[in-house]
């Protein structure tokens, strides 16, 4: 019988491909995520006291690349990503990183394009320069309404003045060798 390692340490959260169909069983990126939360449900399972192995509680499990824009809980049904993350300040690196997978056609002017695209409209919900968009898996609950200090100093009327500034391209040119 050959020993299991187990990590000495669950992961607090875990970031999947949002499942576009889960019955498209051909969607490699679907595969994964789906495979990645049956995963997570089995290993929850698990009790020190019944079988030896510690249980796994992951927090909380992010999805990314929900084709969707809207900003708001009326817009789209409800169906909206919950959650941005500022890449701003990191958007160089993100860009230095795309460039390295040229291989997948990651690279150069399809980067900065996409970049300006896709973070730059998930953005513009956002209400900063460059986002990336997840939709959580689980519920949360928390004590008090959660409202972020950047919600609080956010003036929905004039936050488009601030984050229409950075010319991506001129920035982050691409690099020729």
């Amino acid at each position: 019988m050959s020993s299991v390692r187990w990590p000495s340490k669950s992961p607090n959260i875990v970031v999947c491909d949002y499942p576009q169909n889960p019955v498209v069983t051909q969607a490699s990126h679907t595969i994964a995520t789906m495979t990645t939360i049956a995963a997570i449900e089995q290993a929850a399972t698990y009790l020190t006291n019944l079988d030896g192995r510690a249980e796994v509680n992951v927090a909380q499990v992010f999805f990314t690349g929900l084709p969707t824009y809207s900003g708001d809980a009326l817009s789209g049904y409800g169906v909206r990503n919950d959650l941005f993350i500022d890449i701003t300040p990191v958007v160089g690196r993100k860009i230095a990183a795309m460039d390295c997978f040229e291989s997948q056609g990651y690279g150069g002017v399809f980067a900065r394009k996409l970049i300006e695209s896709n973070n730059g409209e998930f953005g513009r919900t956002a209400g900063v320069n460059f986002a990336e968009a997840y939709t959580r898996f689980r519920s949360e609950t928390h004590s008090t309404f959660p409202v972020t200090a950047q919600a609080k100093a956010s003036d929905q009327l004039v936050r488009h003045v601030g984050y229409s500034q950075i010319n991506l391209r001129a920035e982050y040119p691409i690099q020729r060798v």
